[in-house]
């Protein structure tokens, strides 16, 4: 029969070197057809044809240049000759087209850097009935070192059956594609499709990404994700079930969320087309023990909307390492729930039940409510909030959900008992008592460095009435104090404690509080008071909330009743008055405070009750048991020198004593 055979054909004067060419191209016509007036060309082979596509920001480039448009094209009114007969021509039918060890390179210049896909080692066939009937192909290739077959027929109805295969497509290869994130992982991937003209009656998608590392922002997945699907319906809107098994896969956002490998994990919903918006309905999320179902819209601000039955938080630190080692037991549920993204955006509620947060000392806090989403908010109102078995009223705010969130917490509560509180948050037992009323309004970050109590902000107003500070009394570190800076402030010191004044050493107080306001880790005040039954103490500074270190100065002021225990005993004594003791500083904890005070102030208040004769005399006699004969007179005399300004008075038995002590608070510099 007739043939034609070409050897290493070219195509030459295309846009671009080489575009196109084949080491032999081959066709056979049959003879019999022929008498018909039909040409039949029973077989085509191309061997090692080789095809280049550029591809530039114009679109892509033909291999070769299309004919040119003459300048007058006929007149489609004129009229034709009516001398003119019919040409039946011949008809024209190809029943085998082969192309073996075929070679396709696309250069995609419309990319910056610009990247090439290799197509190679190509094998396609196609058997043709005739041009309306059925066709029969297959098709083997490699597709970036991937191999790919595809095999299927298009029946003389225009019903189209494709299988399709690729076996370890890397992802890396088809980056410049898919966009600017990283992928990484090898892509199998089977399909089996019917379609009918302009849609597809069914398309069985069966993959798995092996070894996968892909980032979407700051989404980390690694691992294999197997998905199917089984779509129908328009090319252009294809609906149906999907699914993503994600058990064999890691999943990390930053350092907040981590799901491991071996972890059940599992997406699925059905693909629709509502109008404009493709969605996910019937959508369902199990992840752990967490059972999700609602809906995601899948546009460029994709929402999610989920509701979810009450779940348990046991084992969620796994994938939540800020929940550490003190993890959370109790239920949570999602009643209505909007998520949104492209910023985060959140509605709905999150339902809290006994949810218990256990504490370094290891007591726990448990927490019941609703928190509602508001936008870039996060609220709850009237939260139920129990420290060691104490009841809280509780708001809290969570702002800036989408960048760097912000916790404002009001907390109240009334009679709370501070002695299991204390034990609770601290672990010190016995250390302070007594029934607690708060009233708080704080804000912290709740990202950033450091402990979240250094990061702490805004006010808080005690009081606890009335309490105990187990071992603790002002009044005690205060005459050590008192006791710590000179010969006759010591005298003065001992002095005191030998006339009863260690009864008024209780460690119970009839009131305790103040204002703190919070910031820098230090809770910082101006009215921070104690009232004793006998005596008082005002405190302004600041205290360490780690370390509970006290940086504090203020004043002590003792009753009548002490001042009349520490004047002599017997005989006539001037009137009782109160009396002020400067403190210069506070130092130590909370737990053991450590009282400064000035000489001035130690001298003045030895001085008042060393100002007449009578107690002179017995002053005298007890620092000579203390220091030794003749120096109590010497002290004396010394302390009347200091107070007057000026030389140790000359002795004069006769002389009267001063007339009234110098003013507390005020002692003169010697």
């Amino acid at each position: 029969p007739p043939r034609l055979e070409i050897r290493a054909a070219q195509l030459a004067g295309g846009p671009g070197e080489d575009p196109l060419g084949a080491e032999r191209i081959a066709l056979r016509v049959a003879w019999l057809p022929l008498l018909a007036r039909q040409i039949l060309i029973e077989r085509i082979d191309v061997d090692a044809p080789q095809l280049t596509l550029r591809r530039t920001a114009d679109g892509f480039e033909l291999p070769f240049r299309p004919p040119e448009e003459p300048d007058s094209p006929p007149d489609p009114e004129s009229p034709r000759d009516p001398s003119a007969t019919k040409d039946e021509g011949f008809s024209l039918l190809v029943r085998r087209i082969a192309v073996s060890d075929a070679r396709l390179t696309l250069d995609d210049r419309s990319l910056t850097p610009p990247a090439t896909l290799l197509i190679e080692d190509a094998d396609i066939a196609l058997e043709l009935e005739d041009l309306a009937g059925s066709v029969d192909f297959e098709v083997a290739a490699r597709v970036a070192g991937a191999p790919l077959a595809v095999q299927g027929s298009r029946s003389a109805g225009g019903e189209v059956v494709v299988e399709l295969s690729v076996a370890g497509l890397a992802l890396a290869t088809l980056q410049p594609w898919i966009g600017d994130d990283d992928f990484a992982g090898n892509l199998t991937v089977t399909v089996k499709a019917t379609a009918q003209r302009d849609a597809v009656e069914t398309a069985a998608v069966r993959a798995v990404l092996e070894d996968a590392a892909l980032a979407f922002g700051d989404v980390l997945v690694s691992g294999n994700l197997p998905v199917t699907a089984d779509l129908s319906g328009p090319f252009d809107a294809l609906a149906g079930p999907v699914t993503l098994e994600l058990a064999d896969a890691e999943v990390a956002v930053d350092d907040t969320f981590r799901k491991p490998k071996g972890m059940a994990g599992r997406l699925a919903g059905r693909l629709v087309q509502a109008g404009a918006e493709r969605r996910l309905e019937e959508l369902e999320i199990r992840l752990h023990n967490f059972v999700g179902r609602g809906r995601a819209v899948l546009a460029d601000a994709p929402r999610l909307e989920l509701d979810a039955e009450p779940f348990a938080l046991a084992g969620w630190e796994q994938l939540l390492p800020a929940l550490g080692e003190t993890a959370p037991s109790g239920t949570l549920a999602l009643e209505g729930l909007v998520l949104g993204f492209g910023p985060l955006r959140l509605t709905g509620d999150l339902k809290a039940t006994d949810l218990v947060m256990p504490l370094e000392s290891g007591a726990s806090a448990t927490l019941s409510g609703r928190m509602t989403g508001h936008g870039d908010r996060l609220e709850g109102k009237g939260l139920d909030l129990r420290v060691a078995g104490q009841p809280f009223r509780v708001d809290l705010d969570v702002e800036g959900l989408s960048g760097a969130p912000t916790a404002r917490l009001r907390m109240d509560a009334d009679d709370a008992d501070s002695q299991a509180l204390l034990a609770a948050l601290a672990g010190k037992e016995d250390t302070l008592s007594g029934p607690l009323r708060l009233r708080s309004d704080l804000r912290a970050p709740l990202t950033g460095e450091g402990e979240l109590l250094e990061r702490v902000t805004g006010k808080l107003r005690f009081d606890i009435a009335p309490g105990r500070m187990k071992g603790v009394s002002l009044l005690k570190s205060t005459f050590d104090g008192l006791g710590g800076v000179g010969g006759a402030a010591l005298a003065a010191g001992q002095l005191s404690g030998k006339k009863g004044v260690d009864r008024f050493y209780d460690d119970a107080f009839e009131r305790l509080g103040g204002t703190l306001t919070l910031a820098d880790g230090r809770a910082r005040s101006e009215d921070l008071r104690l009232d004793y039954r006998d005596y008082r103490v005002d405190l302004r500074g600041s205290v360490g909330l780690v370390d509970r270190g006290l940086d504090l100065t203020g004043k002590l002021t003792i009753s009548e009743t002490i001042d009349r225990a520490l004047a002599e005993e017997g005989g006539e004594a001037p009137a009782p008055r109160t009396r002020v003791i400067p403190l210069a500083a506070v130092k130590g904890t909370i737990d053991s405070p450590k009282v400064t005070v000035t000489s001035e102030a130690a001298l003045g208040f030895a001085a008042a009750y060393a100002a007449d004769d009578r107690r002179r005399a017995k002053w005298e006699r007890k620092l000579d048991d203390r220091l030794g004969e003749g120096s109590g007179r010497e002290v004396l005399d010394l302390l009347d020198s200091i107070l007057q300004g000026g030389a140790p008075a000359a002795e004069d038995p006769s002389a009267p004593p001063p007339s009234a002590p110098p003013p507390v608070g005020s002692p003169r510099t010697p």
